[in-house]
């Protein structure tokens, strides 16, 4: 047991992952299993944004040049000028965001975040794998939706319940 558990330990290291990630036993507490997880996320986060800055982007970028040049794509400006050029290639690459042991949880935190203007919208849903402008035209639809169904909008209090009418009493 000692011996696996220490392979797993150096696996863990040369791959950055903490090795209850790698076992998926989460056997010492819920803290500890977070902390891994974070940890885990962190390193991902870290691999992914070099991927797009090495990888992704160069090719997009490389497939989105001969694309124009072959004529299957029209880009108005592309070699005339850099600055269109560099607007054209622009992208967001996002991915799944990291796991959640708790979401009740991390809900409320990120609703504190918000709350006490410590996190921004916009760095939540980042951070949750997401585009900001996606969402935020998404979230107006269902508000539309919401709206012309004579729904009240999610997050709303209840509405409060009139007072049951009383009928008049006989003397």
């Amino acid at each position: 047991m000692l011996f696996r558990s220490s392979i797993y330990g150096l696996i863990g290291m040369g791959l950055k992952m903490p090795p209850e990630v790698i076992t998926g036993l989460f056997e010492s507490s819920y803290t500890a299993a977070r902390a891994a997880l974070q940890q885990l996320w962190q390193m991902i986060y870290i691999e992914r944004a070099s991927d797009v800055t090495h990888i992704c982007q160069p090719i997009f970028e490389a497939w989105l040049f001969d694309c124009v040049s072959d004529g299957i794509i029209e880009a108005p400006g592309f070699f005339s000028d850099s600055f269109i050029r560099y607007a054209w290639c622009g992208s967001q690459w996002s991915g799944s965001g990291p796991a959640s042991l708790n979401p009740l949880d991390e809900a409320k935190a990120a609703q504190l975040r918000a709350q006490f203007l410590t996190s921004e919208s916009e760095e939540t849903i980042n951070y949750d794998g997401g585009d900001w402008n996606t969402r935020h035209a998404q979230r107006r639809r269902e508000a539309a939706a919401r709206r012309d169904d004579e729904l009240p909008p999610l997050g709303a209090a209840p509405a409060a319940e009139s007072p049951q009418q009383t009928p008049p009493t006989q003397p």
